[in-house]
């Protein structure tokens, strides 16, 4: 639960961007909301979740079928005869028996086409090894086509660096990126609405001073009137579920905490509703979402949201390691908020 009309972040995770009040003005920034209030009881190590299962690889293919190639034995058998008829003497015998081969042989050139030798091999597609800011926007667009509901609009595409340069900042935020620039993203999010409803893919890579300073992340059973519950996605990896509600609405999540040690970004699908009367609680608002948790899960094994890393990282200190810590780094500019 969390104070009338202010929607805190769940607490040990604080990332997914949500709407916290009327949805017409719900926030189209990519980011983490708030930072937890003072006194929030950490949540106790859990274990990292597991790596997607790669893609299966390709199953060997046997060699290509053998070549016919009996029609140069019927030539040399056919010229035996014909030296053997010549020499006694049956020379119109000959020459119809040689026209007739040679009007059979009609396969002689074939056997030594190129185009005769097919190859089973299958054509792999070159698995990308850099960021390709087109194809992440498609693959989030795509993959919400296909997790929110057909009433919602087509989602748009935020992208923001974790870099707290002067050149990356407007005022105490940072700039959404556009056009080239969108190779150093480290943060992409698509938005969509219908209704009072709001839906949000969310992806983020965690810069390794924020992930030092919030430690492990997953539920924390200790926290009195927290909805949070551990789930198993169809591949296998940990992933929490989490609600938080406000006086007019709330928001529930699903979500797999990043690594910055391996590079996996963190995932979060996630579901808000507004516009209603009083604060809901926790199960109501799930009921009222469109989303099921199960649609959730299976979203959060697309490989397509395994966004690759900028190919070179931005350096630290990172915003959220500025804004969203008790102890900022002392490298970090001033008056960000």
């Amino acid at each position: 639960m969390s104070d009338a009309g202010q929607p805190p972040p769940y607490p040990g995770q604080g990332r997914p961007a949500g709407p916290g009040f009327d949805p017409s003005s719900a926030p189209t920034q990519v980011g983490p909301p708030a930072a937890p209030p003072a006194g929030a009881v950490p949540p106790p190590p859990v274990v990292p979740p597991p790596l997607a299962p790669p893609p299966y690889g390709q199953q060997p293919w046997g060699p290509p079928p053998p070549r016919r190639g009996g029609s140069r034995v019927g030539l040399v058998v056919g010229l035996v005869l014909l030296v053997l008829l010549l020499a006694a003497g049956g020379g119109v015998a000959a020459f119809l028996l040689l026209r007739d081969d040679d009007s059979g042989d009609t396969t002689s050139s074939s056997g030594d086409d190129p185009s005769d030798e097919q190859s089973d091999e299958p054509s792999d597609e070159p698995t990308p090894t850099t960021l390709d800011p087109v194809t992440v926007e498609s693959d989030l667009v795509a993959v919400s086509e296909e997790v929110f509901p057909s009433s919602a609009e087509t989602g748009t595409v935020s992208a923001l660096s974790w870099s707290t340069g002067p050149d990356n900042l407007d005022g105490d935020q940072r700039r959404e990126l556009t056009g080239a620039a969108r190779a150093g993203a480290t943060e992409w999010q698509v938005v969509s609405h219908t209704g009072t409803h709001t839906y949000s893919l969310y992806v983020e890579h965690i810069a390794t001073d924020y992930a030092a300073a919030r430690g492990e992340v997953g539920c924390d059973p200790t926290v009195e009137g927290s909805f949070c519950e551990v789930h198993t996605t169809p591949a296998g990896a940990t992933a929490y579920e989490s609600v938080y509600t406000y006086d007019g609405g709330g928001g529930h999540y699903v979500w797999i905490p990043g690594d910055a040690a391996s590079g996996r970004p963190e995932v979060t699908v996630s579901e808000s509703v507004g516009e209603l009367e009083g604060e809901p609680g926790d199960e109501e608002l799930i009921g009222l979402t469109d989303i099921s948790v199960e649609s959730m899960l299976a979203a959060l094994d697309d490989p397509r949201l395994l966004v690759l890393p900028p190919e070179v990282l931005p350096p630290l200190p990172s915003f959220a390691a500025c804004v969203y810590t008790s102890s900022p780094p002392s490298t970090c500019p001033a008056g960000l908020e």
